[in-house]
């Protein structure tokens, strides 16, 4: 049973120092603006009252490339009308690359300029990351299942951070403004194009790896506890 214990310490030590290096991070998502209208998307022409199901998520693979389009964050999950999964929806898929991270070279000229608000200023945003490309889909669920929008940015870089980069409050979070594309089988949103937002709070969720290391190391200290009694 000793060799067991000791076996499985080994697996987690090295598990736990290859889960340190990985360069992802996972948050769960949730609307930036609460109230009325209540939003994490908003496309006026469209829906202005787009809330995530709680399968919603944004990962950050970040391998602190030189190459700022090697590392990427993805928006993915579930929005509907009002928060109600019978109701019209879309299935999201919007992927945010051409990274600058504070301290990178000219990271300035995209705070400078940045969305702000709760009294952010140019100083502040020069903590935030940036996507300086944001492409993507939208595609209609229920009702809207005939739909699909393709997204692209529009205005200052997609901005991510605490100290209003979500452009609705202080908590940590993501917003960006784009354009939504019309499909050529549109049959309710025909208009060639609309603007819309995406602002949303992020909140760190354990990864997979995270979740499988933490049962290892149960189990571990589980036959520790029965060696003892033994």
């Amino acid at each position: 049973m000793l060799r067991k214990i000791v076996h499985i310490s080994s697996i987690l030590a090295l598990a736990m120092g290859s889960a340190s290096a990985a360069p992802i991070a996972v948050y769960g998502v949730t609307d930036a603006k609460p109230g009325n209208p209540d939003h994490a998307i908003w496309i006026p022409g469209v829906e202005r009252e787009l809330l995530f199901s709680p399968n919603g998520s944004f990962t950050i693979d970040d391998n602190d490339s030189a190459d700022p389009f090697d590392d990427f964050g993805l928006l993915t999950g579930t929005v509907y009308k009002d928060g109600d999964a019978t109701k019209g929806g879309f299935d999201v898929n919007v992927l945010f690359s051409g990274i600058s991270r504070p301290g990178d070279p000219g990271h300035g000229a995209f705070a400078a300029p940045a969305k702000k608000c709760c009294g952010a200023t140019a100083a502040t945003a020069l903590n935030w990351t940036f996507f300086t490309n944001v492409s993507g889909t939208l595609s209609g669920l229920n009702a809207w299942s005939t739909e699909s929008l393709s997204i692209s940015r529009r205005g200052p870089a997609a901005q991510l951070g605490a100290n209003g980069a979500n452009d609705k409050n202080l908590n940590f979070g993501l917003s960006s403004w784009f354009w939504a594309y019309s499909g050529q089988n549109n049959q309710i949103f025909t208009q060639h194009r609309y603007r819309g937002d995406i602002n949303v709070d992020l909140v760190s969720v354990p990864e997979p790896s995270t979740l499988a290391l933490l049962g290892i190391g149960l189990l571990g200290a589980g036959l520790t506890r029965r060696r003892r009694r033994g």
